[in-house]
């Protein structure tokens, strides 16, 4: 699918912690906020029902660039994407595959991938950056021809240089979905082991996706957990939250470019 002129996205808070809360340049930037901190029991995993509650819930968000808070809650892609009428193909940029397996009727950060390419809602899944030693490689690299890995040891060029390639062969529409975790600790800090991508690398690879095909709609995780009031900050804490506001602000600027 041949990219398209480019169109405004809107940008959307989903607020399941306090981790954006503090992010006062990225906020300002906001045009949609939602709150779902009424949703207990979303961290790590949820019962699918409660996902598909979300989903729903979200219905009436504009497709857009959406902001989900920690790495914690990446399974609320799960909800956006579940929702949409058409199958999409898939880039996730993230150091994790996100392809476990958990128990059934639960999906965890880990596994949200997993579940929509069972429920053929992927057409082309192609997951950049993630750690060379990931399970998933082994697993799913020969079975699942619609599933592709580009590990983090990808020289940049080769790796520019695939995407591109895969893009040019892809008609449906595509989403995107971004782990802050795939970029290397100086420029973001997610709680979780990452990456080595750098920021600038990370919009590189945004540019070429753009340049290559029609993405419409963008979802983004990986910030710090932060306490709940601004009292109990610490340095550290202050220092985390403005590196990741400074990679979201850096994020944006690539997708909305």
């Amino acid at each position: 699918m041949k990219s398209c002129d480019p169109v405004r996205m809107p940008i959307n808070i989903i607020k399941v912690d306090n981790s954006l809360d503090f992010q006062e340049k990225l906020l300002k930037k906001a045009d949609n906020i939602v709150d779902l901190t009424g949703f207990d029991k979303l961290r790590f995993c949820s019962q699918k029902s409660r996902l598909l509650e979300i989903s729903n819930h979200l219905k009436k968000l504009p497709r857009g660039i959406s902001f989900l808070g920690s790495s914690d809650f990446h399974h609320l892609s799960f909800s956006l994407i579940s929702n949409l009428p058409e199958k999409i193909s898939l880039i996730l940029i993230d150091h994790h595959s996100d392809m476990y397996e958990t128990f059934p009727h639960l999906i965890s950060c880990g596994s949200w991938l997993a579940e929509l390419i069972k429920e053929g809602k992927i057409e082309k899944c192609i997951i950049v950056g993630v750690d060379a030693g990931d399970f998933a490689i082994e697993k799913y690299s020969l079975k699942e021809s619609n599933l592709l890995f580009i590990t983090e040891n990808e020289p940049e060029k080769l790796l520019i240089s695939k995407i591109a390639s895969q893009l040019s062969r892809i008609e449906t529409p595509v989403y995107i979905s971004i782990d802050k975790d795939v970029l290397r600790p100086q420029d973001a800090a997610t709680g979780w082991d990452q990456g080595t991508m750098s920021i600038a690398g990370l919009k590189r690879l945004i540019c070429t996706i753009k340049n290559n095909t029609y993405v419409f709609a963008v979802d983004i995780c990986g910030e710090w957990m932060l306490p709940g009031d601004k009292i109990l900050l610490t340095n550290e804490d202050i220092w985390r939250n403005r590196l990741n506001e400074a990679a979201n602000l850096e994020i944006l600027r690539a997708l909305t470019s």
